[in-house]
């Protein structure tokens, strides 16, 4: 299988190509006009791949077998489990576990393992128990995060002044487990292409009651209704949300603030969101079709694609279930995703709420169907301040967003029926 798997690069490439230079003025799901496809990936190639389309199918690879093993585990216990990553510059995965793996997930590695190498890497600590630990922290002012290591070695706490200062402060001298501590971190919350009409796609801009900007982040049904996945800080219940133009969307409801989500009810909505940059004029918008959902894994390519800054991708996720203070309180849990490029942007103030994607390679059985791009977050925050960049004001090296398959399960969780729309 992996033998095909190679083959089909070739013939991907030609398919990449196609679908970056293709122009189409409309769609399946209406008429909007629209470039069909993404902005070219213009980047350094990381590491010894000789393409982006390469290392995308590395990590879409890891990625099947590691939702496997994940999809093993007894979530509503502590069992032992610390982190998962499927970084393609590793070419394996690598699940960090403390104590026995039970049988269920080894049975699971067994069978990502027929595909794809995976090490089984005993934890110190079991990731639970170091989120347990860290539950202490947000009561300390200096704080500004903190996340369980992917290997289960301790906590990585960012603070707000130097290290040392850091170490010595007593939430953190408490904490009984091995501190990394991040220095000198201010995380802000990124909130202000342009003037979207129905049916709506995530990665445009919208107002709140206050004129503050955001960008929409997924076409969603919602209790099976059309709406706009976006970032809770941006408004508050029964706010009225408008296009960037002023037209009238629908009312905020549904807003979890300390998961930084909320839920704009459209009167319609499809699959799609915006890419490319900002304003492509004399050319039409850019967009691309979302055809699901991938959670956000260590080591993993992302890109984002916000209404005030636009497309960019070369990001890859450093941590995941991270905890966050920014200018407008607590986050949890949320991803942390670093441009790769030397002063490289990630996001920028407006894109709060905007898609965080990864781009996957669909297969029907041994033949490459098509390329796709799929749903993995919604921009929350920006941390290591850049300067103005495309239509913001302030622009950042690092992300952090929600994994959208968290927000989907959660709200899940709470009776509602939630599901991102693809196309």
């Amino acid at each position: 299988m992996r033998t095909t798997w190679r083959n089909s690069l070739t013939v991907l490439g030609t398919i990449l190509t196609l679908l970056a230079g293709a122009a189409s003025h409309g769609n399946a799901a209406d008429d909007k006009p629209s470039q069909d496809g993404m902005s070219p990936i213009t980047d350094p190639v990381p590491g010894d791949f000789k393409s982006w389309t390469d290392l995308f199918a590395e990590q879409d690879h890891l990625n099947a077998g590691a939702d496997k093993i994940a999809a093993a585990r007894d979530t509503g216990k502590d069992d032992g489990y610390a982190g998962l990553t499927a970084a393609p510059l590793d070419r394996k995965i690598y699940l960090y576990w403390r104590g026995p793996v039970p049988p269920p997930v080894q049975d699971a590695v067994a069978t990502a393992s027929k595909d794809a190498p995976v090490a089984v890497m005993q934890a110190p600590y079991s990731e639970a128990e170091l989120l347990d630990r860290g539950r202490s922290l947000p009561a300390e002012p200096l704080v500004t995060g903190y996340s369980p290591n992917v290997d289960g070695s301790g906590l990585t706490v960012s603070v707000s002044v130097s290290e040392e200062e850091g170490r010595g402060l007593p939430a953190v001298k408490d904490l009984g487990v091995p501190v990394v501590i991040d220095p000198f971190v201010k995380i802000d919350a990124v909130w202000d292409r342009l003037g979207d009409i129905p049916s709506y796609w995530g990665g445009a801009k919208w107002l709140n009651p206050s004129g503050g900007g955001c960008s929409t982040g997924f076409s969603v049904r919602f209790d099976g209704r059309p709406a706009m996945l976006s970032a809770g800080h941006c408004g508050k219940n029964g706010d009225m949300a408008r296009t960037g133009v002023g037209v009238s969307m629908g009312a905020i409801n549904n807003k979890v603030a300390g998961r930084d989500t909320l839920v704009i009810p459209v009167s319609s909505a499809a699959g799609r969101i915006y890419t490319g940059p900002v304003n492509p004029l004399p050319f039409p918008p850019m967009s691309t079709p979302i055809k699901g959902t991938r959670a956000a894994r260590v080591g993993n390519y992302v890109c984002t694609s916000g209404s005030y800054t636009g497309q960019h991708c070369n990001i890859r996720i450093e941590a995941v279930n991270q905890s966050i203070l920014t200018d407008v309180g607590w986050m949890s849990p949320e991803v942390k995703a670093t441009s790769q490029v030397v002063g490289g942007v990630a996001v920028g103030r407006g894109d709060s709420g905007g898609p965080v994607t990864t781009l996957s390679l669909l297969f029907v059985t041994s033949h490459l169907l098509s390329f796709g791009t799929f749903a993995t977050g919604t921009i929350s925050a920006g941390e290591t301040p850049l300067g103005p960049c495309g239509y913001s004001p302030g622009c950042y090296h690092t992300v952090y967003f929600a994994d959208v398959t968290q927000t989907v399960a959660y709200y899940n969780g709470w009776g509602h029926s939630v599901a991102v729309m693809t196309e």
